[in-house]
């Protein structure tokens, strides 16, 4: 089954050595907060990425536990599709002040998130069922 400690597995899998990941199941959704060293200001060596506020909804959440065993693996395989694909749209570097807090980009799943949006993001060629 496809429950939120198996979403955060995933998500370590596919995000950078050392990513620093905040994960928050408290509430009724996934929320994940993460960023990495980037090493490339030798003025700044402990320069952070952005940070990335990942979340998927409980009706998400809700669908992902109702998909089916038959359909578990291929679910699974598309969000590590997902995430890859955002991963390498990304853009972690930016330029906030020393000692201001980076900024944050968002990243939301929500219900049906993956039939209604996969099939138009590019590289992405097919749909989730």
């Amino acid at each position: 089954m496809i429950d939120k400690n198996s979403i955060a597995e995933t998500l370590k899998e596919v995000l950078p050595p050392g990513a620093e990941v905040e994960f928050d199941f408290q509430g009724d959704d996934f929320v994940a907060s993460f960023c990495w060293l980037l090493n490339n200001d030798p003025k700044r060596p402990f320069k952070r990425s952005k940070r990335v506020e990942f979340v998927v909804s409980p009706e998400a959440l809700e669908d992902f536990s109702n998909v089916g065993n038959k359909k578990e693996a291929r679910l699974q395989m598309n969000l590590e599709m997902y995430l890859n694909h955002m991963l390498d749209e990304f853009e972690p570097d930016h330029q906030a002040p020393e000692g201001f807090a980076e900024p944050t980009e968002k990243w939301r799943i929500d219900s049906m998130y993956f039939l209604e949006t996969l099939e138009s993001i590019p590289g992405i060629k097919r749909r989730l069922f």
